[in-house]
Order: structure tokens, then sequence, then C-alpha cells
């Protein structure tokens, strides 16, 4: 049960950067096609990431949910090939795996 308490500060942090990824797939879904059920989705995502972040907040350290938050272009660029059918260039990838190799180096060390 102890490590389940441990764990949750985490999905919190990880369901803020996954609304934050989904609000802007969102937010462009809303652009292109106009339909206000994506605006109010996207509104919804948005609203509910300052919850998660706080949730997350009550144990991390800023610096860790701060940096989890650089997994968001990640999520949005896969959100957007898959969701989107937006494309995907080699610098995308060499980028994403930057920032990826990144944010788990310094995770590592700061837990």
């Amino acid at each position: 049960m102890l490590g389940l308490n441990l764990a949750w500060p985490w999905v919190f942090a990880g369901l803020a950067v996954v609304l934050t990824a989904l609000g802007h797939v969102l937010y462009k879904r809303y652009a292109n096609t106009g339909r206000k059920s994506f605006l109010v989705l996207t509104a919804l995502a948005f609203i509910s990431i300052p919850v998660a972040s706080y949730f997350a907040l009550k144990t991390l350290t800023i610096a860790q949910v701060y940096l989890c938050a650089a997994m968001v272009p990640i999520l949005t660029t896969l959100g957007a090939k898959f969701y989107i059918k937006e494309s995907i260039t080699k610098h995308h990838l060499i980028g994403l795996a930057l920032i990826t190799s990144g944010t788990i180096i310094y995770l590592y060390h700061s837990v």
C-alpha cells in the first residue's frame, strides 16, 4: 500500500502532462473543423490541468513536476500524427529524442 501512495503524485503529474497535450490537440482539431464541441473539450482539459498539478505538487518538487512538462511536445506530436494525421519529420524525431533523454536523465537523478 505504501508503494501506491508514493505513485499517486507521479500519476497526477502524468495526468497534467496528458491533459496539456490533449488540450493542444483538441484545440488544433477545433481550429481545423470549427466544431464547438472540440472547443468545449479543450477548455475542460485546460481547466483540469491545475487540479492535477496541485495534487502532484503536494508531494513532488516544482522541479520534478515542471520537468515532466517537457513531455508535452512528445505527446502533442504523437497525438497530432495519429489523431489529426499530421506528418512527423526526421527533425521532429531528433528533437523529441533529445527532450526525452534529457528529461529521463534529470528525473532519474532527482528521485
